[in-house]
């Protein structure tokens, strides 16, 4: 794999995706943020540009039984997440699902698992990428291109580009057939150090109510 390239997915059932530009189209000056804004009309406040995060060592990963997020820990305690645009963990809808290209393989667990790991954050962005969404739950089939964004990790210790993006689907209850798929952004957050007080709870945002592992 060429270290300034990502490869997309060949569709798999509800899984492709394949970005739009490389992200080393991304890393002109460091600062990329032009290139990578988020059209969403609601951003959330808690999000945190990716370049935050260069020069970190990560130690752990843990990955939500129960939610579409990961979190990471740095060597510096500091601790992220990357979560879904828009997910509200009091009404979560479709499935959403975090998946990843071949390079996260055995870095990240799969959900509910945590893996102990010693890799620092070279490059880290969003990127821009390109899918095939399709609505099948009717007697007539519609597909199209969508937009949404990804994020790309390169660690010091290993070859390649190593990305995660967010997938809405929808399966057939009798057949088991995905009928309807979609994309959403994934951003990365600061992750919450302590549960907040009782008394602080009614207050907090949706992206705040953000779930915990």
């Amino acid at each position: 794999m060429d270290d300034d390239s990502i490869t997309g997915s060949s569709a798999s059932s509800c899984s492709s995706s394949s970005p739009t530009t490389t992200p080393s189209s991304l890393f002109s000056g460091r600062k990329q943020t032009a290139n990578t804004k988020s059209t969403r009309l609601d951003p959330a406040p808690d999000e945190v540009d990716p370049v935050s995060l260069v020069g970190k060592t990560l130690v752990q990963v843990r990955r939500s039984p129960n939610h579409p997020s990961i979190t990471l820990h740095f060597s510096d305690k500091t601790s992220y997440q990357i979560r879904v645009d828009g997910y509200n963990p009091q009404f979560p809808g479709l499935s959403k699902v975090l998946e990843m290209n071949a390079q996260l393989n055995g870095v990240f667990p799969e959900s509910g698992g945590q893996a102990n790991v010693n890799l620092t954050v070279d490059r880290c962005t969003s990127i821009r990428m390109r899918d095939k969404a399709f609505d099948a739950r009717s007697s007539k089939e519609t597909s199209w291109d969508q937009t949404h964004l990804g994020v790309v990790f390169k660690f010091k210790e290993r070859d390649g580009w190593h990305c995660l993006w967010a997938m809405l689907a929808d399966n057939d209850s009798s057949t088991g057939l995905c009928v309807f798929r979609s994309f959403e952004d994934v951003y990365i957050a600061q992750a919450p150090t302590r549960p907040l007080n009782k008394g602080h709870n009614k207050r907090r945002s949706r992206h705040e109510r953000q779930m915990r592992v």
